[in-house]
């Protein structure tokens, strides 16, 4: 039993040591595989080498400009220093300034600016320039207010128009190197190219011709009896006109003179008053041209109530205007209030008010105390022309018409309408308002 005891533990410790050989060579064969395993599933070593970074060299911080004193509201977009002008080397000449040149020019800057025959708001209007248009400034008035600018679109026209409107490209100094006008002549240099109408109301009219007077507030001159012919001029209120020949249909009148010149144009018949009778005004002679005609209709024909004018103990008006309210919106109605005073001892007889709308404006309608009768009538230049007249004024008394008006909804901000209301009187001279009416501003003003 023994013997065969010893067998059985020899033979069990040859079979385990069998298996422990098996195992360790199946493990070495299989280790490499896993160690490449294992090493292609461990992340990077986190332990990694960054080169220091290189101490930048000290530089001198740039020294910090020293801003500007404000003098507008724009100087908060440029804080940068003027660049330093470069010092011209010795012995060479500075070019002159592109500045320093006998044109000074100024760029407009309302929406619609009024050009006015003079420097003054109750000159007549002879035309209109946009915002944006480049002017040439060729003269002042004495208090640099208004200026003398060429030209109007026709290209040879100049006018005048307010310097507050007038975005200048020049200096002070340069505008008052200028000559300076009163709309009439120059004191020095220039004489303006648009003659004012006090030339053309000058001129000896044709002797024997009836006359008539100019019943709106600027009446287009022009080269034949159409509205779709060339304007040669513009009258004002109250020119006196000699009428030479007329349209088959009478609705236009040949006339002498065009403003500055000694032809002939054409104008429509209702804006102008005569003392002419209907017999003499049908013998005027039918034309179609701006010759006048061989034979002017005499006057000897004519029952003028001379006597009964000479009689009229002159009087004197005087015009105000007022707006309700005084700062309309772009959209919004405004009612102009005219009042109108018989100032003289003397009724004024056929007292008439007349006010042409800007541009900006358009007519809604109008009232008119004491029996005035109002019309409205469309001009040559889409405007509407109101005149209002009364039979008599009594001396001392006062009467008002009330125009209402619509601002036009496109207006920009800080735009200005300008515009001139007239009255006169058989037995009175014609006087004149002007009227400004302004929009917001375009900016909030800087207070800073």
């Amino acid at each position: 039993m023994n013997f065969l005891t010893q067998y059985l533990l020899r033979q069990h410790r040859w079979l385990m040591v069998g298996m422990g050989v098996l195992i360790i060579g199946v493990a070495a064969l299989l280790w490499p595989g896993a160690k490449q395993a294992q090493a292609g599933e461990r992340p990077a070593p986190l332990f990694q080498t960054i080169p220091p970074t290189p101490t930048p060299a000290p530089t001198t911080p740039p020294p910090t400009p020293t801003r500007r004193p404000r003098d507008n509201k724009d100087d908060d977009k440029n804080d940068n220093p003027p660049a330093t002008p470069t010092p011209t080397p010795v012995g060479e000449t500075t070019p002159a300034s592109s500045a320093t040149t006998s044109t000074l020019t100024g760029v407009i800057n309302a929406t619609t600016l009024n050009v006015r025959q003079g420097p003054g708001a109750n000159f007549p209007v002879i035309g209109r320039l946009p915002n944006g248009t480049v002017v040439t400034v060729e003269a002042r008035n004495a208090d640099n207010t208004w200026l003398n600018i060429c030209c109007l679109p026709d290209g040879q026209t100049q006018g005048w128009v307010s310097a507050q409107f007038v975005t200048p490209n020049y200096s002070t100094a340069d505008l008052n190197d200028l000559p300076i006008g009163n709309g009439t002549t120059l004191v020095a240099g220039i004489t303006p190219v648009a003659t004012p109408v006090a030339t053309a109301t000058a001129l000896a009219l044709p002797v024997g011709a009836p006359q008539g007077a100019v019943a709106a507030v600027s009446l287009n001159v022009r080269a034949a009896p159409s509205t779709d012919a060339a304007i040669l001029g513009k009258l004002s209120n109250g020119t006196t006109v000699a009428l030479l020949g007329r349209n088959a249909a009478s609705d236009w009148w040949l006339i002498c003179c065009v403003p500055g010149a000694t032809e002939n144009g054409w104008v429509s018949a209702q804006f102008i008053t005569t003392e002419a009778d209907a017999a003499t005004l049908a013998a005027l002679p039918v034309t179609t041209g701006r010759d006048t005609p061989v034979a002017a209709p005499s006057m000897q024909a004519t029952a003028t109530p001379v006597a009964t004018e000479e009689a009229q103990t002159p009087t004197a008006l005087a015009l105000v205007a007022a707006l309700q309210p005084a700062f309309p919106m772009q959209g919004d109605q405004v009612v102009l209030a005219l009042t109108l005073t018989n100032t003289g001892a003397a009724a004024a007889v056929n007292a008439e008010l007349s006010f042409e709308t800007p541009a900006g404006l358009s007519f809604v309608g109008v009232s008119a105390e004491d029996g005035g009768e109002a019309t409205a009538l469309d001009t040559d230049g889409g405007n509407t022309l109101i005149v209002v007249t009364w039979p008599e004024l009594a001396a001392g008394s006062a009467t008002t018409a009330k125009i209402t008006l619509m601002v036009a909804p496109s207006l920009e901000n800080g735009a200005v309408i300008d515009g001139a209301a007239a009255a006169l009187a058989d037995n009175a001279e014609a006087t004149s308002v002007a009227i400004s009416l302004g929009m917001p501003p375009a900016s909030p003003p800087d207070f800073q």
